[in-house]
């Protein structure tokens, strides 16, 4: 005779039964379970510690309120008997998330269009003018004030089109790509073949002259005296590759007797690009007063006028009085503007007279750009600095 199963009392058929005892549903915590099992033996049921009636949800998995028991369909997907959205659910929201994050990166430039450079949707055709400026809204901020005034003068939108060199500017000028241009002698001489282009004016600097040069300077109580005492010592460049404080700098050394590998090289720290040299753009007479090791260096002129004519010192720093002008580099042109062979005649005639006239009287122009004015060009002072460009 079989054994008589275990008799449950009414106290225990309650608990089992009891929402708070069910297993959760699978997905939730791990448990395989989609309904209820039929009750074969006794399994204690303990309370959740922190669950009331009065607080619902306490203590059960993902905080979950329980629920009464519900028939599930055998012919329902296992996603719906187990509560989690379906792999054709989640796709969708997937793809819905992809749209909106697509929609949201289309709609952040519209707030800064007003930002940039006009000329989309007017029917007017642009006026492109080259240089090797880029800003993020179009507008270099050296340019702003010019920009304004050309497309007064011009009578048409103007577009300033970033290039990474004066190479590439030469090669979009001659091809008629673009008719203007705004070069500074460097990119000027970077060009192969500036026969073709028309020089409109150039900018008058602040101290009322197209051009520039820079000193070669020592500390003044060393016992330096010229630039051929450099020879064996460090020598402070200014910006690497800089036409002025750089190549004009090298070639002021190597006319004076001292090239470049007469110099104290450079080893610890690692020097920039690794070419033995140092160079700390407009620091110049600051590092010849803090570093005695660096006894002369090269320093434009407009710099070092502006540095107090005495009382200099580590605090508020250097004054021209604290060094000795030893030597000078060849005059540098500022930046011109150009036209090349696809320019209009008459349209570039007018530019320049707007240039040469006007220009000078935009007391905000003439700040962003930090210039003057401007003045009639000298083809010959640009292609007098051509060969002080490294071979390449």
């Amino acid at each position: 005779m079989a054994p008589a199963a275990p008799r449950r009392s009414a106290w225990l058929k309650r608990r089992h039964d009891s929402p708070r005892c069910r297993p959760p549903p699978r997905g939730r915590s791990g448990g395989r379970f989609e309904s209820n099992p039929p009750f074969t033996r006794h399994v204690p049921c303990v309370r959740r510690r922190g669950y009331t009636a009065a607080q619902p949800g306490r203590g059960l998995p993902m905080g979950r309120i329980p629920q009464a028991r519900r028939p599930v369909s055998a012919a329902a997907p296992r996603s719906a008997r187990r509560g989690t959205p379906s792999a054709q659910d989640a796709g969708d929201l997937s793809m819905c998330n992809r749209a909106l994050a697509i929609a949201f990166l289309m709609c952040v430039p519209y707030p800064f269009a007003g930002c940039t450079q006009s000329g989309g949707g007017t029917g007017q055709q642009v006026a492109q003018i080259a240089t090797t400026k880029a800003d993020l809204f179009g507008v270099p901020a050296e340019y702003r004030a010019l920009h304004i005034g050309l497309e007064k003068t011009l009578a048409r939108p103007v577009a300033f089109m970033a290039q990474p060199g004066g190479e590439a500017i030469g090669t979009q000028l001659e091809q008629g790509n673009i008719p203007y241009a705004i070069l500074t002698a460097k990119e000027y001489a970077a060009i192969k073949d500036p026969s073709k282009l028309t020089l409109l004016a150039t900018a008058v600097n602040l101290m009322d002259r197209t051009t520039r040069k820079a000193h070669i300077i020592i500390r003044a109580n060393s016992h330096l005296k010229s630039i051929s005492d450099c020879a064996g010592k460090r020598f402070a460049f200014g910006n690497y590759h800089d036409l002025l404080t750089d190549y004009a700098a090298r070639r002021a050394l190597q006319d004076a007797g001292v090239p470049l590998n007469k110099l104290l090289p450079e080893i610890l720290p690692p020097p920039f690009a690794m070419e033995g040299r140092l160079y700390v753009q407009d620091d110049a007479p600051s590092k010849i007063m803090l570093d005695l090791t660096v006894n002369a260096g090269v320093v434009d002129e407009m710099v070092f006028n502006k540095l107090a004519a005495d009382g200099g010192n580590p605090i508020t720093g250097p004054s021209r009085d604290m060094f000795t002008i030893v030597g000078e580099t060849r005059e540098i042109p500022e930046m011109v503007i150009v036209a090349g062979p696809g320019a209009d005649p008459a349209e570039a005639e007018k530019l320049k007279k707007y240039l040469l006239t006007d220009a000078k009287a935009d007391a905000k122009l003439c700040e962003q750009l930090g210039i003057k004015g401007f003045a009639e060009p000298d083809r010959a002072k640009y292609e007098a600095v051509r060969d002080l460009m490294p071979a390449t």
